[in-house]
């Protein structure tokens, strides 16, 4: 809705590796723009990032313990987005779609946030906004992932979605 989202509880400064972490979407229907967030957390002025923000189009932005990025998601932006940090310099960050690496190179980490992660919602500062409108049927928080388990988790979520019947 308009302003519900999912407060996971889950502090980056507090939980997370700086240096190895990840979150994933799996949106079976995407209804959000420039204005709404997927899942988010971030610091003042937005530093310190920890997000995806997926638009109907083809364009996806995140954030991985740093600066946001943007790309283009080339297929669209339903199914699985992942974004994903093994290390701290500049090329160890990258997203994915549906298990296949779309983008990497992504800037070096500066900072973790100290605000809850949010669902459908991003947590700016203290401050829950950008709602999302989207229908989602699956979200990860953890360490950072190689390609070859970011490809076997997207396997494996996907063969559950099939096996409900909300595979997109």
């Amino acid at each position: 809705g308009s302003t519900g989202y999912g407060n996971t509880g889950i502090v980056p400064s507090s939980v997370l590796s700086l240096n190895s972490t990840h979150i994933s979407c799996y949106i079976r229907t995407n209804n959000d723009n420039s204005s709404r967030v997927n899942m988010g957390t971030n610091n003042a002025s937005a530093a310190n990032s920890l997000s995806i923000q997926a638009y109907p189009s083809v364009f996806l932005s995140v954030g991985i313990n740093g600066t946001v990025a943007n790309t283009n998601s080339a297929g669209g932006v339903n199914g699985m987005m992942l974004t994903n940090r093994t290390g701290s310099a500049t090329g160890s960050a990258n997203c994915a779609r549906n298990g296949s690496v779309i983008t990497s190179g992504m800037g070096a980490s500066t900072g973790l946030s100290a605000n809850a992660l949010a669902l459908m919602a991003r947590n700016n500062n203290g401050t829950v906004d950008m709602f999302s409108l989207s229908e989602y049927a699956f979200f990860t928080v953890g360490d950072g992932l190689t390609n070859t388990q970011i490809a076997n988790l997207y396997t494996a979520v996907q063969a559950f979605q099939t096996a409900r019947g909300r595979q997109v």
